[in-house]
C-alpha cells in the first residue's frame, strides 16, 4: 500500500500500476479491478484520517479564547467522466463546488453534483409508474373556495425528481433501457441471424423495456417538454446528476460544520445558485454581524488577444505608478505595497450603462437584496484569463 501510495502521488497510470504489482516469478500482471479496490481502500484510509485531524483542529479552535476569522474562497470546476461501457461511450459532465483556505490554500472540500446511489431506471418506476405501468405523480389536485377541484401539473419542487437535474435524469433511465436491450439481442446474436424465434422470456423482457421507455418519453416530452438538444445531454446511467442548488447548499452546509465558531469571510463568483442558498446556510451569522461575502466578476467572453492587450496596458499603467511612487517616497516601495496603492487610486464604482445611456446597478436583479454585496467597484488590474474584474463589498455595520 505505502508503494501503491508513492506511485500514486507521482502521477502513475493504471499501466503502471499494473506493472509495480505484477508477481516478480511468473510476471502476471495484477487485474485492473483489482487495483481499483486497492485504491478506493486507501482513499477511505486517509478521508479518515484527514477527518479525525479536522474535528481535532476544530476543537482546539473553539476551546482557545482566540477569535477565528476564517476567510474561504469558494468556486466551481467542471469534470467530464466516462462512467459507461463501450455501448455507450458518452461523458459525463460534472459540476465540483470547491472552497479552501485562503491564507494556507488548504482544500477543505469538493463536492460532485452526483449521486451514485440512486438507479435512474429504478427510481423512474418506482416514482413515476403505477402496478398498470401507466403515468402517476404527475398532477395534483387542488380545492378552491368554492368547492371545485381543479387540476394543475407538479411544480419541479414537487416532483420525485425535483432535485435531480431531470434532462439527464430522464436521458439516464432511457440510455439504461437500451444498453440492457443492446446487450440482450447481443447475447442471441447468432440465433437472430439463424431466422431463430427469441425465448419468451427474452421477448417479454425486451417488450417491457420498450413499453417503460414509450411511458418515458410521453412524460418527459408531454409534461416536463424537455427538448432532444437538452435530453442528448445526458448523465451517467450508474447515478444521478443532481441539481447545482442543491450540490451547493449541501456543500456550504458541510462547509460550516468543519469550520470552528466565529466570523467568515467568503470570496466567489457572482453566480445565482450562490444567492439562493447564502442567505440560508449562514443566516445566524448574517444576523449576527459575523460573515462577509465578497463577489467577484470578470470579462468570461473576452479572447486570449483581448485579454493580452488589457494586460499589456496594466502593466505599463503599473510600471509608470511604481515610478511614480518612488519618486514621492523617496525609495522603492514593495510590490505587493505598489499594488495596494495602484488598486486604492484606481477603483471606480461599477455601474451598467443601458442602450439609452442610462445608468443601472452593476450587479444582476437576484444580488441587489439588502443582505447581499451593497457596493461594486471596477478593479483597474488586469489578470491573466480574469480581466474587467468587478468587486462587490460588503457594507459593515456600525457595530
Amino acid at each position: 500500500m505505502v508503494r501503491l501510495l508513492r506511485e500514486l502521488v507521482n502521477g502513475a497510470s493504471i499501466n503502471d500500476l499494473q506493472r509495480l504489482l505484477s508477481d516478480p516469478d511468473t510476471g502476471k500482471k495484477c487485474g485492473v479491478s483489482r487495483i481499483y479496490s486497492r485504491i478506493f481502500f486507501l482513499e477511505k484510509i486517509l478521508l479518515a484520517f484527514e477527518r479525525a485531524k479536522l474535528q481535532d483542529w476544530k476543537a482546539k479552535e473553539d476551546a482557545s479564547d482566540r477569535f477565528s476569522h476564517m476567510r474561504i474562497a469558494h468556486d466551481d470546476v467542471v469534470i467530464s467522466v466516462n462512467w459507461e461501457s463501450r455501448f455507450d461511450r458518452r461523458l459525463t459532465p460534472l459540476h465540483c463546488s470547491v472552497s479552501a483556505d485562503i491564507r494556507s490554500g488548504y482544500v477543505f472540500r469538493i463536492d460532485a453534483n452526483f449521486d451514485p446511489r440512486v438507479d435512474p431506471a429504478a427510481f423512474f418506476e418506482e416514482h413515476y409508474l403505477d402496478v398498470a405501468g401507466q403515468p402517476r405523480n404527475i398532477r395534483k389536485q387542488y380545492t378552491q373556495k368554492s368547492g371545485k377541484v381543479v387540476s394543475a401539473p407538479l411544480l419541479h419542487f414537487q416532483r420525485p425528481s425535483g432535485r435531480f437535474d431531470e434532462a439527464a435524469f430522464f436521458a439516464s433511465a432511457e440510455s439504461s433501457w437500451r444498453v440492457f436491450e443492446e446487450k440482450l439481442k447481443k447475447a442471441y446474436e447468432e440465433d437472430i441471424s439463424c431466422g431463430i424465434d427469441l425465448p419468451d422470456d427474452v421477448q417479454q423482457g425486451l417488450w417491457e423495456s420498450g413499453a417503460r421507455r414509450r411511458v418515458l418519453n410521453e412524460i418527459r416530452n408531454g409534461y416536463f417538454g424537455l427538448v432532444d438538444t437538452n435530453r442528448d445531454h445526458r448523465g451517467s446511467f450508474k447515478g444521478v446528476v443532481v441539481k447545482q442548488t442543491y450540490t451547493k447548499a449541501a456543500h456550504l452546509a458541510c462547509l460550516r460544520k468543519m469550520l470552528p465558531d466565529g466570523k467568515i469571510t467568503l470570496v466567489g463568483e457572482q453566480e445565482a445558485a450562490m444567492v439562493r442558498v447564502v442567505p440560508h446556510i449562514f443566516r445566524d451569522l448574517i444576523r449576527e454581524d459575523k460573515f462577509e461575502w465578497f463577489v467577484m466578476s470578470f470579462d468570461k467572453e473576452a479572447s486570449t488577444p483581448t485579454n493580452q492587450s488589457r494586460i499589456k496596458k496594466f502593466e505599463k499603467a503599473f510600471e509608470e505608478f511604481g515610478e511614480i511612487q518612488t519618486r514621492i517616497v523617496g525609495e522603492e516601495l514593495p510590490r505587493w505595497e505598489l499594488l495596494r496603492r495602484f488598486c486604492a487610486a484606481g477603483l471606480m464604482p461599477a455601474v451598467k450603462t443601458d442602450s439609452q445611456d442610462a445608468v443601472h446597478p452593476f450587479p444582476i436583479a437576484n444580488f441587489q437584496s439588502a443582505q447581499f454585496p451593497q457596493f461594486w467597484a471596477s478593479s483597474p488590474v488586469q489578470h491573466y484569463g480574469e480581466t474587467e474584474k468587478t468587486v462587490g463589498f460588503p457594507v459593515l455595520r456600525s457595530k
